[in-house]
């Protein structure tokens, strides 16, 4: 039996052969940088590039540039294709209104010292009328005003010119290829085609006598009903009349709105704070969205609550934009 001092013996490594001093100096003199102030090198720029891009990518311009087009065919499925049931909306509380204001006004006949007639110009945007034309299927309330944001509800009446059915030379207009496209079909009347105007003094009726491009807002002796629309379609570079003569006696003429001073096919720039307002909170809306992705909420949660916000600013948007153009595009 061995001893323990043995055993333990056995246990420890043998010693490795010291390395000499001189050696390990040469080694960490080798290792040395030629400057000793030299500051280390930093990690490649484009490797840091890499690892930001990778997380937020810098938009390109073709990026950029599909952004503006996706942008610029929403709002034209808007007033093209979605125009439609929002006009068709709006005819519908107009047509509401028109019967409170055609009940109001019969609740007055026979009543000493009230009359039906409107004592007052009607205000932009308040429906005067009923316009029927059975040719074109068309049923529609005319409300006051021959402006973009007026004719996005229908057709409007022209300020200035002649009550319909009154004397003297009354004049509606109404788009022809957008929000709804009242007077899509304007071209296809034909002399002798009948008209009907209802507004709170009676129902008017009137034929056609001429097509074409004559001036919509000439004065004449004669009582008339003059209806307008752009020409070519999509271009509006001129006006599209149709007239029709009154047949029988005019109503009582009543007061009227100042006359328009621009062509009506012209668009008003008159919605610069309005623009600039909508645009402003677009912007909000895209910063906020950005905010929410950097701070890591969920894209889903972000998504459901950014859309609908999204396509009310791109409806209203759209609206705003929309009076810069001719108004009977």
């Amino acid at each position: 039996m061995s001893a323990p001092t043995d055993h333990v013996r056995e246990m420890i490594p043998p010693p490795t052969a010291p390395v000499p001093t001189a050696e390990l100096l040469a080694a960490d003199v080798e290792n040395l940088p030629d400057d000793p102030f030299e500051t280390p090198e930093p990690p490649p720029v484009a490797a840091v590039a890499r690892y930001s891009d990778s997380r937020w990518p810098r938009p390109t311009r073709a990026q950029l540039l599909l952004g503006v087009g996706v942008l610029i065919v929403s709002m034209l499925a808007v007033q093209f294709l979605l125009g439609a049931p929002l006009q068709a909306r709006s005819q519908t509380v107009l047509h509401q209104q028109f019967a409170d204001k055609l009940a109001t006004a019969a609740s007055t006949a026979g009543q000493v010292g009230l009359s039906p007639l409107p004592p007052y110009p009607p205000a932009t945007g308040e429906p005067v009328a009923l316009l029927r034309i059975p040719a074109l299927g068309l049923s529609q309330v005319v409300t006051e005003g021959a402006d973009g944001a007026t004719l996005q509800n229908g057709p409007g009446h022209v300020p200035g010119t002649a009550g319909p059915g009154e004397p003297g030379n009354s004049v509606i207009s109404a788009h022809r290829t957008a929000w709804g496209a009242a007077f899509r079909g304007l071209t296809g009347l034909r002399v002798g085609d009948p008209i009907a105007v209802t507004t709170v003094a009676g129902t008017a009726r009137y034929i056609v006598t001429g097509t074409g491009t004559p001036d919509p807002l000439a004065l004449t002796a004669d009582n008339r009903l003059t209806l307008v629309t752009s020409d070519p379609p999509l271009l509006a570079s001129t006006d599209y009349a149709v007239s029709a003569a009154l047949q029988g006696a005019p109503f009582p003429p009543t007061a009227q709105n100042g006359l328009v001073d621009r062509p009506l096919h012209s668009g008003s720039p008159a919605a610069w704070a309005q623009l600039v307002f909508w645009l402003s909170l677009g912007l909000g809306l895209l910063a906020a969205v950005v905010v929410a992705l950097r701070i890591g909420l969920a894209r889903p949660v972000i998504w459901l609550l950014a859309t609908p916000l999204a396509l009310a600013l791109l409806v209203v948007l759209t609206r705003t934009l929309d009076t810069f153009l001719p108004p009977t595009l």
